[in-house]
């Protein structure tokens, strides 16, 4: 079934799998949206937002797909707005059009700010690994304790292990209980000890 204008069909649908074509007459997939010109885009716009139509559009520019948001009602089919790119070689941009990395944030333009939140009972964790262990190294910020730990190893909780700072700014090696600036668990060796003040 077809449906079409100037005996071009525009919307086509498969009758075996009733799978859903726009723009294509062989819809792989239940929805299938092919569209054959540069820089092809969907755009969804609210009309309700007064004179200048608030717009998401999820645009293919230069092989990219980007993700832009505008409040100036413009729907062309070029670059402005972008808060997210997706590259074809799999790099992840927000707030840049360029990633170089799998994942970049900001272009250098301003500051740039991740925020990990969790309950004032919880933990937050960044975690580091690699193919035997998605967990091998971790930096933790224990909320209850107002704690944050660097560990290597392995592990999701604040323990006497890594490097602790605490919510007074004393630094624990070994503990995660630094009673001193410097709290040490374990043997020191040093080349020296500079010392000012009383011992």
């Amino acid at each position: 079934l077809a449906f079409g204008t100037n005996s071009t069909d525009a919307i086509y649908i498969e009758g075996t799998n009733q799978n859903v074509g726009i723009g294509t007459d062989s819809p792989g997939t239940n929805a299938h949206l092919e569209v054959y010109k540069d820089n092809p885009q969907i755009v969804l716009t609210d009309s309700n937002e007064g004179t200048n139509d608030k717009t998401f559009r999820f645009i293919n520019i230069n092989e990219s797909l980007r993700i832009t948001a505008r409040t100036d009602g413009n729907t062309a089919n070029t670059a402005g707005g972008d808060i997210m790119t997706l590259e074809r070689d799999g790099n992840v941009g927000i707030g840049t059009d360029n990633p170089s990395r799998d994942l970049q944030i900001g272009n250098g333009g301003s500051n740039a700010v991740v925020a990990i939140v969790a309950s004032n009972t919880a933990l937050s964790q960044l975690a580091f690994g690699d193919t035997d262990d998605d967990n091998y190294g971790q930096i933790l910020v224990d909320h209850s304790a107002n704690k944050l730990q660097i560990q290597n190893g392995g592990g999701g909780a604040i323990g006497n292990r890594g490097i602790t700072l605490d919510s007074s700014e004393n630094v624990g090696i070994g503990t995660n209980s630094p009673a001193y600036h410097l709290d040490v668990t374990g043997t020191v060796n040093a080349y020296r000890f500079l010392q000012d003040g009383n011992v």
